[in-house]
């Protein structure tokens, strides 16, 4: 949201705006004295149902004061607070049972082995459930009081019987009797509202209507609730609930009182924010606003600072409905707040037919984050800084891992502590922030080559790995590619490509790094090292991750293989199917024997894509007709010494 100060506004103007918003604040304290007298009614119906019922009872000081443009706003605050102070005076006096227990305590200086601490934790039970229900019900107003003063100085043995009428008029009363007339006012109002629950209840339950899944729930509980009370006793209970609800004083008998002057408001008007008739070099600009008896609307000349506001195309005319705030500051000027709306850079289409738009990615943490078809890698300063984050990240996890296992010998319950969760919260943040500019200088590089499409495998069908890191705590290579969030990258880069009107596509993960991008063939020997690939088929050979990201790209643009492993979206988004790994090796051998058969499409298609890739800067491929509409892809060595040529088996 932006804010623009009126500049210079004239003296009819100001006036005009000052004297509406404090008609505004002033029915809004009117609001908010009924809101307090009936508080616990108008919160149980929501706010849809009290605006409703606001608006059809203040409907004449609506027309004659603030119109139909900024009522729903003046409800909706004053709901709002009441029902947030609520919360908080709940969440202070609510009941839990307290769970006291001893576990080992946690690494640090001076700490010896087996040595145990106390700790503390608070539990929910029913019957803290049933105890707060009562206690949510809350306390009487002043107003509910004078309704039922007679029926109350019948229970009541006041020093003064007049006592009880001076009360609630205002006039100063013994403190004991003013103690007295209180807990007699909360306990007759607390018993009247479950009377009038208990009777609902059996209303529903004599009816054949039937209930929903949530209205059973409720109704059971408070059976389960009437029970309780029959057993232990109304008063015994009471008498516990009156006393926490009594820590707080009387400080939620008070209404809200509102006294800036502000509110929010909405523009139907198609001519929104133009510029002013005044000098070009002024940069002033008209709001026009939808204001109380103004047909036309109401016209706010404000400064615009192209550096801090933006574009003015983000102030477009284009939308419906424009939201804004208008409030007066402590120094008397008016300012205008507006929540952008700049228009979405369209979403580019796929071009199935054009591979020189798009990008295949491989992602992995040994060597490098991203590797690209085109062989970049990144970072392109190197992993230093990111390995330092992980590994520090994952010395947290080893940490955490043992204290599990230490606790679970002694059969207790382990529960992350505050200051380890704050450690770990900062680590993750810190590694998040370091991704996401390593993603936001691909995204810019990308742009700059014109690749709008990119294509990656899928990071969040994760299968059984038995691959662990030495640096890494010896942890599981799935588990440290969760915990740093890398299944959430494709997310990353779609969120910051859009910017750059890139688009991501995903593909299945299985095989990428273990099948010949020349031949086809798959197998587990092509790669023995984390870094070397060569094929024992056609004695293709390369860096592992970038053959992995060419892999990736092809499995994209084959008809064959996008067909069989991957599916559209509602969207437009292609994903990968939930797929085994049996099933994944099963199309990718019907995809090597395509290849090796010579078919002309399947050939023709992957000898464009290295051709594209870098794979090209490494060895010269040429495309041979073996026999009639029979392919196959020969491949030179351009750096070879020897110059020796190889075919790929056909």
């Amino acid at each position: 949201m932006k804010f623009f100060v009126v500049r210079n506004p004239q003296k009819e103007l100001r006036d005009k705006v000052i004297s509406f918003l404090e008609k505004l604040r002033d029915f809004k304290n009117e609001v908010s004295k009924d809101f307090n007298e009936h508080q616990y009614d108008y919160l149980e119906m929501g706010l849809m149902k009290y605006v409703t019922f606001a608006r059809a009872k203040y409907k004449k000081e609506i027309a004659e004061t603030i119109s139909t443009h900024f009522d729903y706003a003046a409800f909706e605050s004053v709901y709002l607070n009441y029902e947030l102070r609520e919360q908080q005076l709940f969440e202070k006096t609510k009941f839990q049972r307290i769970v006291i227990r001893f576990a080992p305590k946690r690494g640090g200086k001076g700490t010896k082995k087996n040595e145990k601490e106390v700790v503390i934790t608070n539990e929910s039970t029913p019957v803290t459930r049933y105890l707060n229900y009562i206690l949510k019900i809350g306390i009487p107003s002043f107003k509910w009081i004078a309704a039922h003063e007679q029926e109350l100085s019948q229970v009541l043995s006041l020093s003064t019987p007049e006592n009880l009428h001076q009360y609630v008029s205002g006039v100063f009363i013994p403190r004991s009797d003013k103690r007295m007339i209180d807990a007699a006012a909360r306990k007759m109002f607390v018993t009247e509202r479950l009377q009038q629950r208990m009777a609902l209840d059996e209303q529903i339950q004599q009816s054949s209507e039937k209930l929903s899944a949530k209205e059973e729930k409720d109704l059971l509980f408070r059976s389960g609730m009437y029970a309780f009370f029959d057993k232990a006793g109304f008063d015994r209970v009471w008498n516990l609930v009156d006393a926490r609800r009594m820590r707080l004083g009387r400080s939620n008998r008070m209404p809200v009182v509102y006294k800036n002057l502000g509110t929010r408001g909405r523009a139907r008007i198609g001519v929104f924010f133009e510029k002013a008739n005044y000098d070009p070099e002024d940069n002033v600009y008209n709001f026009t606003l939808s204001w109380p008896f103004e047909r036309k609307g109401l016209k706010v000349p404000v400064k615009y600072c192209p550096s801090y506001h933006g574009p003015v195309e983000g102030y477009g005319n284009e939308k419906k409905e424009h939201a804004y705030q208008i409030s007066v500051d402590y120094k008397k000027r008016i300012v205008i707040g507006y929540c952008l709306g700049f228009p979405e850079v369209e979403k580019p289409k796929i071009d199935l037919n054009n591979i020189t738009t798009g990008h295949g990615v491989d992602v992995n943490i040994s060597s490098n984050l991203c590797a690209c078809s085109s062989g970049k890698m990144y970072p392109e300063e190197g992993m230093k800084r990111l390995e330092q984050e992980i590994g520090e990240a994952s010395k947290l996890m080893a940490e955490t891992d043992e204290l599990f296992r230490t606790c679970a010998k002694a059969d207790v319950q382990y529960t992350i502590g505050r200051k380890r969760a704050k450690k770990i919260n900062k680590v993750h943040r810190r590694l998040c922030s370091t991704i996401e500019a390593i993603v936001a200088e691909m995204c810019k590089d990308w742009a700059n080559e014109h690749r709008t499409h990119i294509i990656m495998e899928d990071l969040e069908q994760f299968g059984k790995s038995s691959v662990k890191y030495s640096r890494y705590q010896q942890l599981n290579l799935n588990r440290i590619i969760r915990a740093v969030g890398l299944t959430s990258l494709s997310d990353c880069i779609r969120r910051i490509g859009k910017k750059y009107g890139i688009i991501v596509s995903t593909v299945h993960r299985s095989y990428t790094s273990q099948m010949c991008p020349v031949c086809g063939h798959v197998s587990r020997d092509n790669r023995k090292t984390q870094s070397n690939f060569k094929c024992v088929h056609c004695g293709f050979t390369s860096n592992a991750d970038k053959i992995a990201s060419v892999n990736i790209k092809m499995r994209f643009y084959d008809q064959f293989l996008r067909q069989t492993l991957c599916y559209q979206d509602k969207e437009g988004d292609w994903k990968a199917r939930r797929l085994n790994k049996e099933s994944v090796r099963s199309v990718l051998e019907v995809y090597a024997d395509k290849i090796r058969c010579g078919d002309r499409d399947t050939v023709m298609l992957q000898f464009a894509i290295l051709c594209d890739s870098y794979l090209s800067q490494q060895y010269q491929f040429e495309l041979v007709e073996v026999a009639k509409g029979v392919y196959a892809i020969k491949f030179t060595r351009i750096y070879n010494r020897e110059g020796a040529s190889k075919v790929a088996k056909v």
